[in-house]
């Protein structure tokens, strides 16, 4: 039952990937942005008026869809986290993950919390345009990754150093 359950996600996934966004044509709607004004510049008026909607509104996969992994074999767990990142690449998305080669159901716990309340950008897309996401949270006194963190020691900083930094009066900038 779980194979056809699969096989039919994996289907629908496949599609996403390919299914054509309502992506604004943002010259268009903002003629006057001075990035118009410059050869090769046009991209920043569409990163700067892009809008972010939520992935599970513009694929139409709920993230429910995603079976729970302890009811996946460690196959279909693996299987799954190779088509989700099969689709993200497919929508020039670069997913990173810690270095730390945390297990497979943790990466696939961490891929469907990012489908689940994860924002897509609605941006033109061509061969060099790719966006990074880290699912990283930076935080790592709620880090989702555990022991796989690569961030834990990162951020600890001891404030005492900087409530006591003064600085010197060579430290004028020179302009």
């Amino acid at each position: 039952m779980m194979e056809k359950y699969l096989a039919q996600l994996i289907e629908d996934l496949q599609a996403a990937a390919h299914k054509p966004l309502p992506i604004p044509d943002y010259k268009t709607l903002h003629p006057d942005h001075p990035a118009l004004e410059y050869e090769g510049l046009d991209y920043i008026v569409a990163w700067e008026n892009t809008k972010y909607s939520p992935i599970v509104e513009l694929f139409g996969i709920p993230h429910e869809a995603f079976p729970p992994p302890e009811k996946l074999t460690e196959a279909q767990v693996e299987q799954l986290v190779e088509v989700i990142f099969e689709f993200f690449h497919q929508r020039q998305v670069e997913i990173s993950t810690p270095d730390t080669d945390p297990p497979k159901e943790l990466i696939y716990k961490a891929l469907c919390n990012y489908w689940k309340e994860g924002s897509f950008a609605l941006l033109p897309q061509d061969k060099d345009s790719w966006t990074q996401v880290s699912l990283c949270s930076y935080n790592t006194e709620l880090c989702f990754w555990g022991e796989y963190c690569e961030c834990i020691g990162l951020y600890d900083h001891d404030l005492e150093d900087f409530e006591n930094f003064k600085p010197s009066d060579d430290s004028q900038l020179p302009f």
